[in-house]
């Protein structure tokens, strides 16, 4: 096993420096990979550097033949040790004629993923489940120019696959024309970018855009289609690029199982993704909610199973009590305690994130509207609907629209889950002591609380420290 020399761009922030090597100035690049700093040389005409493959390679004797082919094993020693035992051991078996193989160069790659679907499909996977595989393959397949076979088992796939990442990282995708027309179908808009339907609907939701009629049979107008154009014109998402190339792994995978090829060509490694993956959120002050509230009550636009007043003080609870959505989506008539003048919303156990069962005094200013909200409904009625199976992206991305908000922009998103940093912004803006707001939210550490939940500005600070500075003064 070895590892083999190959070229690489010069990196964006790489430094070139001279080094002496035997007496000769050698130009190097030096560059941070992984938190450390590397030096790799140049060559001679100083466009691209030299280096070493992160993957172990080997020469192997190709089955049923005394050519021998370079192989690419894997990313570490004791993986790349193991593909180099299976693929002699399957060579041996082939040889002796005790694996009946179906190896065919000239095997079309389309016809044997059309029966992986098939597959699948008879398997128990849903339909609605194989669109993204289906799709995803096919599109590598097709940038990858894999045709048959043969072409999957060319030593220089590896590298090819490793150039495909970093494309795919670094390029915008293909600037996409739209044509000259007042409006397109859901099949038009899918078949323009290159999307499933799935993918398409969950963009168009992200983006506040909604069908002129619902289902499938809707259309959007040209206006909605370039702002769509604008967020597909950019690289792909690190998770994105995993999910494609997992995909394809898992019909490289099936090919091995059916003995179309003896072994699975290794992959790169994939792509370290940030372990906070949060969702940058913005926040809503208590006044531009009630605002909110207030303009959907105005609008009395009904969708679905929610009225406009059941939105209206789903809102005004969820800021207030910062209760998460499944919490609330849960939470039944039998939840809620009147104690004296006080109304309390009991959070169960098993509908909250930290299973901590907790009670939450409801604002006195919400009372009136709240016992009129649940007055008709029985003990065991939700008292918001079920907010996981009617999703809540139906309905909010139209109503943020009437105090001027988007529901997704790329300095944060406006979706539900911002009434919870909402809220918790709110009482730590006005002076509520942080264990009170870590025991209404249910936070375990109240670290979370601050780092995450608190959405403090710049102009707040100011306000803060000026004010104090100004009663020490008077005093």
């Amino acid at each position: 096993m070895y590892h083999k020399q190959i070229t690489r761009p010069i990196p964006q922030k790489g430094v070139i420096i001279t080094e002496m090597k035997n007496g000769q100035e050698v130009k190097m690049v030096r560059f941070k990979r992984k938190g450390e700093f590397i030096t790799r040389q140049l060559t001679d005409d100083g466009t691209k550097m030299l280096d070493l493959t992160i993957s172990y390679y080997a020469k192997v004797k190709k089955s049923g033949s005394d050519d021998y082919i370079e192989v690419r094993l894997g990313n570490t020693a004791g993986s790349a040790e193991a593909k180099l035992r299976e693929i002699e051991d399957n060579n041996k078996l082939i040889s002796r004629g005790l694996i009946p193989h179906n190896y065919d160069p000239d095997k079309s790659l389309l016809e044997l993923h059309g029966k992986w679907i098939k597959d699948k499909r008879r398997s128990g996977t849903k339909d609605i489940s194989l669109i993204s595989p289906d799709w995803i393959v096919k599109r590598v397949l097709k940038d990858l120019n894999l045709n048959t076979i043969d072409d999957l088992l060319k030593p220089t796939l590896g590298d090819r696959l490793e150039d495909y990442i970093e494309r795919l990282e670094t390029e915008p995708r293909d600037s996409i024309e739209i044509p000259d027309l007042p409006r397109f179908t859901i099949a038009q808009t899918c078949k323009l970018f290159n999307m499933s339907q799935p993918a398409l609907h969950t963009t168009l939701r992200k983006l506040g855009i909604v069908m002129t009629r619902e289902g499938w049979y809707g259309y959007i107008t040209k206006e909605q289609a370039m702002l769509l154009a604008n967020r597909r014109n950019r690289p792909y998402a690190i998770c994105s690029i995993n999910a494609r190339f997992r995909h394809f792994k898992d019909f490289l995978s099936w090919l091995v199982k059916k003995k179309f090829i003896t072994h699975l060509p290794p992959f790169p490694l994939t792509k370290s993704v940030d372990t906070d993956r949060r969702k940058i959120r913005n926040v809503l002050s208590w006044e531009e909610c009630l605002e909110l509230s207030q303009k959907v009550v105005e609008a009395g636009v009904d969708y679905k199973h929610y009225t406009a007043k059941t939105r209206s003080i789903l809102y005004k609870v969820a800021f207030t009590t910062m209760v998460r959505r499944r919490a609330l989506s849960l939470l039944k008539v039998s939840d809620i305690k009147f104690k004296d003048q006080r109304i309390l919303i009991s959070i169960r156990a098993e509908t909250d994130k930290t299973k901590t069962p907790r009670c939450i005094d409801l604002p006195t200013i919400l009372h009136a509207e709240f016992i009129e909200h649940i007055k008709d409904k029985s003990s065991d009625d939700l008292v918001f609907g079920d907010l996981v199976k009617y999703p809540i992206t139906s309905f909010m991305p139209q109503d943020l629209k009437l105090i001027g908000k988007t529901y997704s922009t790329p300095d944060g998103d406006f979706d539900f889950h911002q009434f919870r940093h909402s809220g918790a912004t709110h009482y730590i803006k006005n002076d509520v002591p942080l264990h009170v707001i870590q025991v209404m939210g249910g936070w375990k550490d109240l670290r979370m609380l601050i780092k995450v939940y608190s959405h403090i500005k710049g102009d707040d600070v100011y306000e803060r420290i000026n004010g104090v500075f100004s009663i020490l003064n008077k005093h």
